[in-house]
């Protein structure tokens, strides 16, 4: 959510210091040329290698102002720090530290404003990313706080407790249950989610072949949770049913066909480099803004943005002749779990022993 925070400099300065905080999350060379008065330093890549680490205790009522050089890694900072809970962070997406300091030095002027990126609760989104550690596989939940309507996209079958509980924690209804694409890593949660949440729908691509009772999902076809519009997009190329789901025109979710600076394979389940080549120009097409969260990573990175992989995902550069080498070149082995992944995803994850 968007929103221009007229005089923010001074909306902070106006509430009680113990109200609010400013944080840098630039690296240490740029602090080290300068930062703002009693500005905590937390660098990004601190803050997501160790989301825990005991430097950042700061309490959950705080309203944390957020800033680097450009906007992109404020916009990492509060997506990571809404995970963790704060519901009052704000991102400045204009100008960085460069504006802030300017406003500070001429503090007391009426035209003073900027742009900034807020997930405070005056909107009802909720998004929380769940990691399952055997296969590095990245499943989100979204919901509506208002309605307390709930979609999970990905859904891993041994993190099936974690989703349930979340779910009773935070009294929500689980409205569907998304798949980006039939999984050869893992087997979804569906079939254990269904038993707690019978009137779930689970979604799928038209394209999936899935034996199981589904919605099928086409480009364009739109779900809401509450007031949040979900848009169902086809990007096939890692399989031939893949799809990313769209959140309220600003979060991608795009399972297995944009990794972060990388790319799905494309070298069984009808996969296509070609395909993947056209998915992948489409979302380079999205506002630079537009942050993406991918199916996968595998060094513990969680989110990007369109414009930030225009710049360093390598595989966006090359035309189809070089991806078409590039990919054949990784020479992969199939997933380990292949032969059960796929066959339990083709019934939706349901094992009637289960239900017994």
């Amino acid at each position: 959510m968007n929103i221009a925070c007229t005089n923010c400099v001074q909306e902070a300065q106006r509430l009680s210091p113990d109200k609010f905080v400013w944080i840098d999350v630039r690296e240490k060379e740029e602090v080290d040329a300068g930062t703002l008065k009693n500005a905590l330093w937390l660098p990004l890549s601190e803050l997501q290698s160790d989301s825990k680490n005991a430097k950042f205790k700061i309490p959950h009522d705080k309203k944390l102002f957020l800033y680097c050089g450009s906007g992109n890694r404020s916009r990492k900072a509060r997506d990571l720090l809404m995970e963790l809970g704060y519901t009052q962070a704000y991102a400045v997406i204009e100008g960085g530290y460069k504006l802030l300091s300017e406003l500070l030095a001429t503090r007391g002027d009426n035209n003073i404003s900027a742009e900034v990126q807020s997930t405070s609760l005056s909107s009802p989104l909720l998004f929380k990313r769940f990691v399952d550690p055997d296969t590095s596989t990245h499943t989100y939940l979204i919901a509506d706080t208002s309605a307390k309507e709930a979609i999970i996209v990905d859904s891993v079958k041994e993190q099936a407790k974690y989703y349930l509980d979340f779910l009773k924690e935070n009294n929500l209804t689980l409205k569907y249950l998304l798949e980006t694409h039939v999984h050869a890593d893992h087997v979804t949660a569906n079939g254990l989610l269904l038993i707690k949440h019978p009137h779930t729908v689970v979604a799928i691509s038209e394209l999936s072949g899935v034996s199981c009772q589904t919605k099928k999902l086409k480009t364009g076809d739109t779900l809401h949770v509450g007031k949040i519009c979900v848009q169902a997009i086809s990007t096939p190329g890692h399989t031939k049913e893949s799809m990313c789901f769209l959140i309220d025109g600003n979060r991608l979710l795009t399972g297995d066909t944009l990794l972060i600076n990388s790319c799905g394979r494309t070298d069984f389940q009808a996969g296509s480099t070609a395909e993947i080549f056209e998915s992948l120009r489409w979302i380079s097409s999205l506002p630079h803004e537009t942050l993406i969260y991918p199916g996968h990573d595998y060094n513990q990175r969680f989110v990007t943005t369109v414009g930030e992989q225009i710049a360093l995902n390598p595989l966006l550069k090359m035309n189809l002749e070089e991806l078409i080498k590039e990919l054949a070149s990784w020479n992969l082995p199939p997933p380990r779990k292949i032969k059960e992944s796929v066959k339990g995803n083709l019934v939706c994850g349901v094992n009637e022993s289960e239900h017994k």
